[in-house]
């Protein structure tokens, strides 16, 4: 006898005051639990299982149950473990027979067919009723019969790269022929961009560049996708996955890598696929506009003098003080002052003759007394290189040339130092000495000699850069002494320090010497 159905779901309290029971008879049409004659007594503990593989449990109201597809199903009573598991089959074999038709007694015994030897870390997972299973993407995608996990993994590796990238696969990749896929691709225009680089044609930062792009590419397409397949959807699901947080500048520069591969594969020279790829209206550069419009949207990267003089006086570190000195003075940013060496260094003279990496200009600098004296206590101070790294002024604790294993230890160095200063802000770095340079020395007048100094390329249709063999020296100590008088001697009140894009006002300091820096 079982109790009725209640239609509250509130607990209802039964029994005597030493021994409460709580019940809750919420959509619950039939309790074994409740005795009626004495309510507050419980029936016996739940069985075990029969056997230990034994696909059901005891629930609490009797029955033998087990939760299929988020519903719980009852396929008999306690007492009655055969029938409830015939039940069950019969259960499993007509929801079966509604998707891939019937199962048969050994398709059930699925389990005694896996393999006791898998190698270890095998991606998939066996399943009923007896296929290898692997979930992609929240979707559960099958690669063969339990029998054959040789056949399932190559399989799986085949389809991968497809499935990630939410493509249908393709089941025979090895009748793909001549068509080129994008591993080959990537490897063949690596190999070209490796020996540039050899030769000196290409300089180390644009193929770090070239590698970042082709992996992101690989990652998201795979190594197996057929190139000439590609079309303006997938680049616009690609541009979709970027991080939503990268600046236009970031993005632009991804674009350019990423056509580059693209355009080598159809350029004349090459021709590795018939056809240039179409890249749709998403993924391509941003226009000019667009640039400027979030850049000025940004603090300015700039530091007015008072601020530098701060980091100048609060750094301890002689060799940090060498570079901030070195950087204001003539224009260096973070892969100059690594690159920097003695047999572009003259302390007796004073100059520095430095060709920048990225453009292959030639550039030439006076230094500032200031600057010299940092130097030579930098110098002094500098432990003894390990091999191969010798010439190179600036070393790391370990000896080594900066650049060699972190790229960004000057930076975060100098980031330190702000926080220190209280004048970090996201947008500034230590390359914004060169925007400091290039903004204080263009008020002489003289835009070619600033421009020479920071090394930047002239415009290809200036054609007096063409003609132009040479810049005098006195035009380029007019640039450096009206920027160390910027710093160090100003002849007005400075302007408050600004938070977002500079006018186009003078930049002065206030009425302090360089003997702070002394």
């Amino acid at each position: 006898m079982y109790a009725r159905q209640y239609a509250v779901s509130t607990p209802v309290v039964i029994g005597t005051i030493q021994n409460l029971v709580y019940l809750n008879y919420h959509h619950c049409p039939k309790n074994p639990i409740f005795n009626r004659e004495r309510p507050y007594l419980m029936k016996t503990a739940k069985p075990d299982k029969p056997t230990p593989n034994f696909p059901l449990y005891a629930h609490a109201r009797g029955y033998w149950a087990k939760k299929i597809k988020g519903k719980l199903k009852y396929f008999g009573k306690w007492d009655d473990p055969d029938g409830a598991l015939a039940d069950y089959h019969k259960f499993i074999d007509e929801t079966q027979k509604q998707i891939r038709g019937p199962l048969t007694v050994s398709q059930r015994d699925w389990r005694k067919k896996i393999p006791k030897n898998l190698p270890k870390g095998f991606p998939l997972t066996a399943c009923a009723p007896g296929r290898w299973k692997k979930v992609i993407n929240g979707r559960a995608h099958y690669f063969g019969p339990i029998e054959d996990p040789t056949g399932a993994l190559l399989k799986y590796s085949e389809q991968k790269d497809d499935l990630v990238a939410g493509r249908v696969p393709k089941d025979h990749r090895d009748q793909i022929g001549d068509e080129i896929t994008l591993g080959s691709l990537i490897n063949h225009y690596l190999h070209t961009m490796d020996a540039r680089l050899t030769r000196g044609t290409l300089v180390k930062r644009s193929f770090r560049e070239m590698e970042r792009a082709s992996a992101r590419l690989v990652r998201f397409f795979g190594p197996n996708q057929i190139v000439e397949e590609l079309r303006a959807t997938d680049f616009d699901r690609y541009a979709a996955s970027l991080p939503k947080n990268w600046c236009l500048i970031t993005f632009r520069n991804l674009v350019r890598d990423t056509k580059a591969i693209f355009n080598y594969a159809a350029s004349p020279d090459v021709q590795l696929i018939e056809r240039p790829i179409p890249f749709g209206k998403v993924f391509k550069k941003p226009s000019d506009r667009d640039l400027r419009v979030e850049a000025n949207k940004k603090p300015a990267k700039f530091f007015d003098a008072k601020q530098i003089r701060t980091l100048l006086k609060t750094t301890t570190n002689l060799q940090l003080k060498a570079m901030i000195l070195l950087a204001i003075n003539c224009g260096f940013g973070t892969k100059d002052i690594a690159d920097f060496t003695f047999g572009t260094l003259d302390l007796e003279k004073g100059w520095i003759d430095n060709p920048r990496e990225k453009t292959g200009l030639p550039r030439r600098s006076p230094l500032w007394p200031e600057t010299i004296k940092a130097l030579e206590l930098a110098i002094e101070i500098r432990p003894t290189p390990k091999e191969g790294h010798e010439d190179f002024v600036f070393l790391t604790r370990q000896r080594n040339h900066f650049y060699l294993h972190n790229a960004s230890a000057i930076g975060k160095t100098f980031q330190t130092l702000m926080e220190e200063c209280n004048l970090w802000v996201k947008t500034r770095g230590f390359n914004s000495f060169r925007h400091v340079f290039q903004t204080i020395g263009e008020e002489t007048g003289e835009l070619t000699a600033t421009s020479f100094m920071m090394g930047h390329c002239p415009s290809q249709r200036d054609m007096s850069a063409v003609y132009r063999e040479q810049i005098a020296d006195w035009r380029l100590e007019k640039v450096s002494n009206y920027v160390h008088d910027w710093l160090f001697k100003p002849t007005i009140t400075p302007t408050s320090p600004r938070t977002s894009k500079p006018s186009l006002g003078l930049y002065r300091g206030d009425e302090k010497t360089s003997e702070e820096v002394a």
